[in-house]
């Protein structure tokens, strides 16, 4: 600096605090940005876009955990036993806890009949 001037900081009132310095802060975190945005705002101002998310997310649990969800493939023949035919579903006091749905007249599982049913897939 050339003699006689001043810098910003130097023109501040000496009551003003940090005066003569400057006042870092951190950077908001990408959460907090993400929260305070337009997207976010009208996201949660909007019940059918929350359906929608809702839906969207359920379809994908639904697909990530399906085979817990129907453990028997609907393709193997193999695996039918026509001991387990006409099975009420689990919570019924003769149902039987490895087919949650129960089984149909030819012991497949309820589930696999659901999955496998035209225009499912």
């Amino acid at each position: 600096m050339t003699p006689g001037t001043q810098s910003p900081a130097d023109e501040l009132p000496a009551t003003t605090p940090g005066a003569g310095r400057l006042a870092l802060t951190p950077p908001p975190s990408m959460l907090r940005r993400w929260l305070d945005s337009d997207i976010w705002f009208s996201f949660i101002r909007s019940p059918a876009i929350i359906l929608s998310a809702l839906i969207t997310v359920l379809f994908f649990a639904a697909a990530i955990f399906a085979h817990w969800v129907a453990p028997h493939d609907p393709f193997d023949l193999a695996t039918i036993d026509l001991l387990d035919s006409n099975l009420p579903p689990a919570w019924q006091a003769e149902g039987d806890s490895r087919f949650l749905l129960g089984t149909d007249d030819q012991g497949a599982t309820c589930c696999r009949r659901s999955s496998t049913a035209p225009g499912s897939r």
